[in-house]
C-alpha cells in the first residue's frame, strides 16, 4: 500500500479510494488541493478524484470546490454522450455487416465502478482493412466529414467532445504480434477475446511508456484489468505472448507498481519506484517538447540523474515502439531500426531545422 510522502502520493491515494470504495485520509500538512488539482489535470483523473474528496471531512474551498465538481459533472455529460455515440456506431457497422472490435476505452470504461470515472479521448473501433473504404462511405452518407490516414485508419469528429478513430492493425506495437491478436479477436471465442483484451491494454501501455511517457491513468487501468483477469498474468499462453513482444518484464513490474499504489502490495522496490517516478513526471499522453522542461526538472528533484541528457538522447533516437508507429515497415523489418534513426534525422534537418534548433534550446537552458 503506497506511503503518502508528497502531492502525487496523496493524488494517488485519492484514485485508489475512489476505485477501491474506501473512505480517504485527510489531506497531510505541507500539501494543497489546489496542487491535488493541478498535478492531476494533465493525467485526467481530476474527474475520478472527486468522488474520494467528496468523503473527506475536509474539503476543498470555494471556488474550487464547486470547479472541481463542475468537471466531474462535465465527465458524466461526456460519459453519456460518448456511451450513446457508440451504440449509434455499432449499429452502423451492425447494419453494413462490417465486423468490429472494441479494445480501448468502451472496453475499459466498465472496469471502473462507474463508467464515467475513466474519461476517453476517442471513440476508437477496429475493422478488417478490406472493410476501410465500405466503411468510410457509410460514415460520409451519413454526413460526417472523414479522412481516411494511410488507407488504414479513419478519423472523424462530431462537436463538442464526440471524436472517433476507425483502425485495421490489430495489435499496437507493429506486426510483431498482430498475427496470434488478430486470430484471437476474430475468433468469437469470448474467452480468447477476453485474452486479446488483456494483451492489448498491457502492450497499449507498453506502447505509450516506451515511447513518450504516460501517466496515472494507464496504470489505474492495469490495477482495474488484472483485478478483473487475476489469472490472466500467470496464463502461460499470456507470459508467451509478452516475452515474444519483449514486453513480459514491462508487464509484471507495471502489474506490481498498479498493486503498490492501489492495492495492497506493501512494499515498492527500486523497479517499480523508478517507473513510479516516470509516470508521475509525466502525463497521460507522455512528455512533449512543450513539457519536457517540467518534467525533467521534476525527475531531477526525485533525485534521476542525468534526466536533461536522457530526455535529448530519447529525441535522438526514439524508442523501437515509437518508430513503428512512424515508419510501420518496421513491424516486420526491425533490423532497419538503424538505418531509419539517421533517415529521420536527415529529413528533419531538411524540414524543419528550427524547430528542432529551438526545441534543444529549451531543454538545455539551465535552470533558473
Amino acid at each position: 500500500m503506497l506511503k503518502v510522502k508528497d502531492a502525487y502520493d496523496y493524488l494517488i491515494h485519492l484514485a485508489a479510494s475512489a476505485v477501491n470504495g474506501t473512505k480517504p485520509k485527510e489531506i497531510p500538512d505541507g500539501i494543497t488541493f489546489q496542487q491535488i488539482f493541478s498535478l492531476g489535470v494533465p493525467h485526467e483523473i481530476v474527474n475520478l478524484v472527486f468522488y474520494a474528496i467528496e468523503k473527506l471531512e475536509n474539503k476543498p474551498e470555494e471556488p474550487l470546490y464547486t470547479k472541481w465538481r463542475e468537471l466531474r459533472d462535465h465527465a458524466i455529460v461526456k460519459d453519456i454522450n460518448q456511451a450513446a455515440m457508440a451504440e449509434e456506431y455499432r449499429n452502423m457497422f451492425r447494419k453494413a455487416n462490417i465486423p468490429f472490435y472494441e479494445l480501448q476505452g468502451t472496453r475499459i470504461k466498465p472496469l471502473y465502478p462507474s463508467s464515467d470515472m475513466r474519461t476517453m479521448s476517442d471513440l476508437d473501433f477496429i475493422i478488417d482493412r478490406e472493410n476501410i473504404f465500405k466503411a468510410n462511405e457509410i460514415f460520409k452518407a451519413t454526413g460526417y466529414e472523414t479522412e481516411i490516414i494511410m488507407d488504414n485508419e479513419i478519423q472523424f469528429s462530431l462537436p463538442p467532445n464526440i471524436f472517433v478513430e476507425v483502425h485495421t492493425y490489430f495489435s499496437p506495437d507493429g506486426d510483431r504480434s498482430a498475427d496470434y491478436l488478430k486470430e484471437l479477436i476474430i475468433s468469437g471465442d469470448e474467452k480468447k477475446f477476453e485474452t486479446a483484451f488483456y494483451l492489448f491494454s498491457v502492450l497499449h501501455t507498453a506502447k505509450h511508456y516506451f515511447a513518450r511517457g504516460c501517466g496515472i491513468r494507464r496504470i489505474l487501468d492495469i490495477y482495474l484489468l488484472n483485478r478483473k483477469y487475476p489469472e490472466m498474468l500467470e496464463d502461460k499462453f499470456v507470459r508467451k505472448s509478452l516475452k515474444k513482444s519483449g514486453m513480459l518484464s514491462f508487464a509484471d513490474n507495471a502489474a506490481a507498481l498498479a498493486e503498490y499504489w492501489f492495492g495492497d502490495l506493501n512494499e515498492e522496490n527500486k523497479t517499480i519506484r523508478d517507473m513510479g517516478i516516470s509516470i508521475k513526471t509525466s502525463s497521460l499522453h507522455g512528455v512533449f517538447d512543450s513539457n519536457a522542461d517540467i518534467s525533467i526538472k521534476l525527475r531531477e528533484k526525485y533525485g534521476v540523474k542525468g534526466a536533461r541528457l536522457k530526455y535529448i538522447i530519447r529525441r535522438i533516437f526514439p524508442a523501437e515502439i515509437l518508430m513503428v508507429q512512424m515508419f510501420p515497415v518496421l513491424g516486420k523489418h526491425r533490423w532497419l531500426l538503424p538505418f531509419l534513426w539517421v533517415y529521420r534525422w536527415i529529413r528533419a534537418i531538411f524540414t524543419k531545422a528550427d524547430t528542432i534548433f529551438d526545441s534543444l534550446k529549451k531543454v538545455l537552458k539551465e535552470n533558473k
